[in-house]
């Protein structure tokens, strides 16, 4: 196979991930604005934030254990802070 094909074969997959990211968000904004006027657009909104900031985003990902897992790599330094306070009290335990 040629280096051309190969790149033609490439931005093929690449335009055909577009298009499903494409489609999931215009779904996602038709479902919200036909439901919910304004909040919908608000809601829109707030996505590509939440994205940047490395919250949840609503399109992909829901429920407590992603908020969880999202407030874990937002916070790493207290994460590690709080497992290593946890983890002094249980060795200060006497289970005996």
């Amino acid at each position: 196979m040629s280096p051309h094909d190969e790149s033609e074969r490439l931005q093929a997959v690449a335009l055909r991930k577009l298009d499903a990211e494409w489609e999931r968000w215009k779904t996602m904004f038709e479902v919200l604005s036909s439901s919910q006027g304004e909040l919908a657009s608000k809601r829109l909104a707030e996505e590509p934030r939440a994205y940047i900031e490395g919250r949840v985003v609503s399109a992909y990902e829901t429920g407590s254990s992603a908020e969880a897992k999202k407030w874990v790599q937002r916070n790493k330094a207290l994460t590690a802070a709080s497992a290593a306070a946890v983890l002094a009290l249980l060795g200060g335990i006497d289970f005996s």
